[in-house]
């Protein structure tokens, strides 16, 4: 018999030495995470690959560590690099993940950089984690969260980013791929997502997909646009909207109040005009 000796040594010893990642300009991406995020080169240098050679910089700020590398013929996967949450789809790395202890102040120095915001100070995971997310000038998603987030209702309710959900609501009601937009689908809404409007209602992912199918089938030429302010209050949110065709620019107008469950979109009342 075999016996396995066990100590603190090996797999039990790991722990994360850094985060690598290709760029396209090695050098203008130092720049951008010195400049933005404070990070300083520790070391840059060269190592060969069968097409050549490649660079490879690493930038330290306390205990972090990035890697960024420039390789030959590099190319961007668009599906990679989607909106949120479409970005969620493909298999891979998603994005670069910091914390910090004061989130309204990090997102204030941000946005004094010019820096490109996804999101800010918006609650996710269920209306349980506080974070803000930008994008850097690869377009690598990097997100900020609060340490020590608080869970509580109220400040999920005043943090809670109506625009966004509004956004990403009327952009997945925009997509033209039935599967992709069936995933994105698993990202918005509930299970027993429900709708309303003034002529039919029903209950279900499936059914919804199904339902915007037919929709964007008898109206190929139009999309939905946000119209106005998006308000929210108590998990609820309403804006108005406008279905327009680029083609004759004929439209029709309406509102949504969306009913969050979880974080999620668990009820949707429409209203034409």
């Amino acid at each position: 018999m075999n016996s396995k000796t066990y100590t603190e040594d090996g797999l039990k010893s790991i722990s994360l030495y850094n985060i690598a990642f290709t760029v396209e300009n090695i050098d203008a991406s130092i720049k951008w995470y010195k400049d933005v995020l404070g990070f300083e080169l520790k070391n840059k240098s060269k190592f060969s690959l069968p097409s050549g050679s490649a660079d490879i910089a690493i930038l330290k700020l306390g205990d972090l560590n990035l890697e960024l590398l420039q390789v030959p013929n590099s190319k961007k996967i668009p599906e990679m690099f989607a909106d949120v949450p479409m970005h969620l789809i493909p298999i891979g790395n998603k994005v670069i993940v910091f914390q910090v202890t004061d989130l309204n102040l990090t997102t204030q120095q941000l946005e004094e950089k010019e820096v490109k915001f996804v999101w800010k100070e918006q609650y996710i995971a269920g209306d349980k984690m506080l974070c803000t997310m930008i994008e850097d000038i690869d377009g690598n998603k990097i997100n900020i969260f609060q340490t020590n987030t608080i869970f509580e209702d109220e400040k999920i309710e005043n943090n809670l980013s109506a625009e966004n959900m509004a956004k990403k609501h009327l952009q997945l009601w925009n997509e033209k791929n039935m599967e992709l937009r069936r995933n994105a689908i698993d990202l918005i809404y509930s299970d027993y997502i429900k709708f309303l409007d003034p002529q039919i209602n029903f209950e279900g992912k499936e059914k919804l997909n199904d339902f915007i199918t037919d929709l964007q089938s008898k109206h190929p030429d139009h999309a939905f646009s946000l119209v106005g302010e998006v308000l929210n209050h108590h998990h609820t949110i309403k804006f108005n909207w406008e279905f327009k065709s680029e083609k004759d620019n004929s439209k029709i107008m309406g509102s949504d109040i969306l009913y969050l469950k979880n974080g999620l979109v668990d009820k949707i009342s429409v209203f034409i005009e």
